[in-house]
């Protein structure tokens, strides 16, 4: 599913709560705005430990849009779905591969934060796993940057250099 199989009407969006669940559902996308400034992306994981609300209102802001794309019952409507793709919000994860790239980015953000960088030794003790996945990062960004195939996409790369990553 994309954005372009969605049924959408050229609308501009409306940010506005006529009851108690638009205001939890504005509420829910004003913390994806946040998170997305913070993050340069809209992949909030399933169990975001920071804010496990968000996490799981994202998950089934992905199962309404299947719905809504079904043309089945859904709370889901063009005007929020519009908000969130405007955004940068993706219906689909691909598969778990992609989920697991964003916990690792998420973890080199934690870094960041508290060490105010983004060198991480490939054996670094604390977090192995880490340390490894920005070894493999930093290989593949410097295939692209070469011009060979890499699994970078220009999504990662850029949420990559929004947090200082070399």
């Amino acid at each position: 599913m994309n954005a372009n199989s969605l049924p959408l009407k050229k609308r501009k969006p409306r940010l506005q709560a006529y009851n108690v669940y638009d205001k939890m559902w504005l509420q829910r996308f004003l913390e994806l705005q946040d998170f997305k400034k913070q993050y340069g992306h809209c992949d909030v994981p399933q169990r975001y430990s920071p804010n496990k609300s968000l996490g799981k209102w994202l998950h089934k802001q992905r199962h309404e849009c299947r719905r809504m794309q079904r043309k089945k019952t859904s709370p889901m409507n063009e005007y929020r779905l519009r908000m969130l793709l405007d955004i940068g919000f993706q219906p689909t994860t691909n598969n778990r591969a992609e989920s697991l790239w964003h916990r690792r980015f998420l973890e080199l953000c934690r870094f960041r934060e508290e060490n105010g960088h983004c060198n991480i030794p490939q054996l670094y003790s604390l977090n192995v796993s880490l340390g490894k996945w920005v070894h493999r990062q930093r290989f593949e960004l410097r295939k692209f940057q070469r011009g060979a195939v890499s699994h970078l996409t220009s999504h990662r790369i850029d949420a990559l250099k929004a947090v200082g990553f070399r």
